[in-house]
């Protein structure tokens, strides 16, 4: 009798269990079914889903220009200074105003790379060096650190490396680089294909602080770069005011099937330089059909 009740209460408790499952399974799966929507049996990922954005988000650019400028022939394998009692002391300028937290490091005497230093608050960066003389031939930039700091700016093209020896001794620190950045020239975007004789008009945004233009055009086997030769010599690199240029007015002997891209540097009303264009031979402007 006993075993009859116990066989019983289990047959009960396992139909209570299978009514429960589904009466869940019903719960769950009719707000699909009945609610017209989808479901998703895929892990959830974590991230945060934010609100539908009707505008138009700033695109993240990072630093734009060159990690390093030196001149000179240098050795494959460069030997790093150690820090000494000498000191070369520069500073930092973004736009103008001095600019915290750029990490760099100084070439000097055609064969050596200073110790890495931090521009602070004020734009000075100070790197220890050992008493004696020296030369300063370029700077190298941590790229890891520029891309926070450096946002959307390039190494102003007027940066002054040509100077004269100097010492660096102890108390009496040495006068270093001043490092500019400034805003690119902004190109207006083309990669677009010409016929044989139709104008080639290129153009760019007027840049703040600009009298005229110089543009170099690039000839390459390739949309994506590769071996890429310069068309004008410095001399003959076209100059304009404005902000546009054809370049069949000054190019005669443009070949078809190849890539071409071209380079802006503005100038002042003192002939100097005081910005370029940016990305350099990683993809093309336009191509003769």
């Amino acid at each position: 009798m006993n075993g009859l009740l116990e066989k019983f209460v289990q047959g009960v408790m396992f139909g209570v269990g299978v009514v429960v499952v589904l009466v869940l399974a019903f719960l769950f799966f009719g707000q699909f079914i009945f609610g017209g929507l989808t479901p998703s049996f895929t892990e959830d990922s974590g991230a945060e889903h934010s609100q539908e954005y009707l505008g138009v988000p700033a695109i993240e650019q990072g630093y734009l220009g060159v990690h390093s400028i030196r001149r000179g022939h240098w050795p494959n394998k460069l030997v790093v200074i150690g820090a000494g009692p000498g000191e070369i002391v520069g500073k930092v300028v973004a736009e103008g105003e001095p600019r915290a937290g750029v990490r760099l490091r100084l070439y000097l005497n055609g064969a050596a790379q200073s110790q890495w230093a931090v521009s602070d608050e004020l734009g000075v960066y100070r790197i220890p060096v050992p008493e004696g003389e020296y030369r300063i031939d370029g700077l190298e930039l941590d790229m890891s650190v520029a891309h926070a700091t450096l946002s959307g700016l390039i190494l102003s093209p007027n940066i002054d490396i040509d100077r004269d020896n100097f010492y660096a001794r102890k108390a009496e620190p040495a006068r270093g680089l001043q490092v500019s950045f400034v805003k690119p020239v902004i190109k207006n975007a083309t990669a677009k294909r010409y016929g044989a004789e139709e104008p080639i008009v290129l153009s760019w945004r007027a840049y703040e602080g600009a009298k005229s233009y110089r543009i170099q055009l690039w000839e390459m086997s390739s949309p994506g770069g590769g071996h890429a030769k310069g068309l004008f010599s410095w001399r003959d690199t076209p100059e304009v005011e404005t902000t546009e240029i054809n370049m069949r007015d000054y190019a005669t002997d443009l070949k078809s099937g190849l890539y071409y891209y071209f380079s802006v540097t503005a100038f002042d009303g003192q002939g100097r330089e005081i910005s370029e264009s940016t990305g350099a031979l990683q993809s093309y402007d336009f191509k003769l059909n």
